[in-house]
C-alpha cells in the first residue's frame, strides 16, 4: 500500500530527526487501531490503554 509507505517513511524521518538531537528511544501515543503499523516498524506497547475522545489510545516505545 503506497500510503502505508509513506507513513513509514514519515515514521523514520522523525526518527532520524529525533536521533540527530540525542534522543535515546521515541514514545508516542497512537489509536489502537494503528497498532499492527507501529509494530511493524519496531515500537511496543507501554503501559495500559486509556480512551481519549472516545477512540481506544495506546502508549509505543521505540529505542533509537
Amino acid at each position: 500500500n503506497k500510503g502505508s509507505n509513506v507513513h513509514y517513511l514519515l515514521v523514520r524521518a522523525l526518527e532520524d530527526a529525533a536521533r540527530a538531537r540525542g534522543d535515546q528511544r521515541v514514545l508516542l501515543h497512537a489509536q489502537v487501531q494503528a497498532r499492527a503499523f507501529y509494530e511493524r516498524a519496531g515500537y511496543h506497547i507501554h503501559g495500559e490503554p486509556w480512551m481519549e475522545a472516545g477512540i481506544p489510545h495506546i502508549t509505543m516505545q521505540r529505542a533509537l
